[in-house]
């Protein structure tokens, strides 16, 4: 099995990496998220996952921009609520994304952090990976909204990521 972990941010990967980790295989980070706004925030949730990538020796992809490409698909839910349809829309369109680098790329499963905050629902990511996956395999990840960060320095930040979870 060759994995690519669709991580969100480190605190919420921190969790699956130690398990990948510890399982052996071939895995890879994927940090793909133009949901994230403004620029500030995503340059320090990157910085944080570069960090804990490369202490825990995991190996790291990341796919910057794409921002507009993401409002573009969200345009005309910027109302929703938290776990709203917007939400919905923006795991399918990432999940797509990391779905289709993981077919191009030699990988045949796919796992994501997407859910794992307290902030998402985790049966609403899994319902969005079901339809984007497209012939993949999915490992469901159990939401532990409290990842033990202890051991490493990361920047938590304290909404989802979108302009519109600032509210």
């Amino acid at each position: 099995m060759k994995i690519v972990l669709l991580s969100c941010c480190a605190p919420c990967s921190i969790d699956m990496i130690y398990e990948l980790k510890s399982r052996g295989g071939e895995f890879v980070v994927l940090f793909y998220n133009p949901n994230i706004y403004p620029l500030s925030e995503y340059e320090k949730r990157l910085d944080a996952q570069k960090k804990l990538c490369t202490e825990l020796g995991a190996e790291l992809v990341v796919i910057d921009g794409r921002y507009n490409e993401w409002k573009k698909g969200i345009a005309g839910l910027e109302s929703e609520p938290e776990r709203g349809h917007r939400c919905t829309v923006c795991f399918r369109h990432r999940i797509k994304f990391a779905a289709k680098w993981a077919t191009d790329n030699g990988y045949d499963t796919i796992a994501t952090t997407l859910g794992v905050s307290r902030h998402k629902c985790q049966a609403q990511v899994d319902a969005a990976a079901s339809a984007a996956i497209d012939g993949l395999k999915y490992i469901h990840i159990n939401a532990n909204h409290e990842s033990p960060i202890t051991n490493h320095d990361l920047y938590k930040q304290n909404y989802c990521g979108c302009e519109f979870s600032l509210r």
